[in-house]
């Protein structure tokens, strides 16, 4: 069975990846804030994995065969901290680990809904 890491897990577009991946039939493991997003995600029938990508990350990336990256700061946390650095941080850990397969979900201008960032 395929086994699919998802960071960025605990919020809306990371969860919706999840459930999709287990209806699926793959294996799950999601990169969570906290426990109750954890009871959620096994509720989804996916492994909840508690950490923070602001931290040198491991936990869960043994014996995975794809990364997911779905983080984004939100707007209480440090945009450069948690999208770029600890993208960067993880992108690290799957070079260690071996994982063959990195896929990056990102978006712009979440914070400014209706803005353009391109003009």
């Amino acid at each position: 069975m395929t086994t699919v890491f998802v960071a960025g897990a605990g919020g809306t577009t990371g969860r919706l990846i999840a459930k999709l991946l287990v209806q699926k039939g793959y294996q799950v493991r999601g990169l969570i804030p906290d426990e109750d997003h954890k009871r959620n995600m096994e509720q989804e029938g996916a492994e909840g994995i508690v950490g923070d990508l602001a931290q040198t990350y491991s936990g869960g990336l043994k014996d995975v065969d794809a990364v997911i990256c779905a983080v984004g700061a939100g707007v209480t946390e440090d945009p450069q901290e948690t999208d770029q650095i600890g993208t960067v941080r993880l992108i690290e850990q799957c070079v260690l680990e071996g994982i063959p397969r990195f896929i990056m979900i990102s978006c712009m201008e979440t914070k400014n809904p209706g803005g353009t960032c391109l003009s």
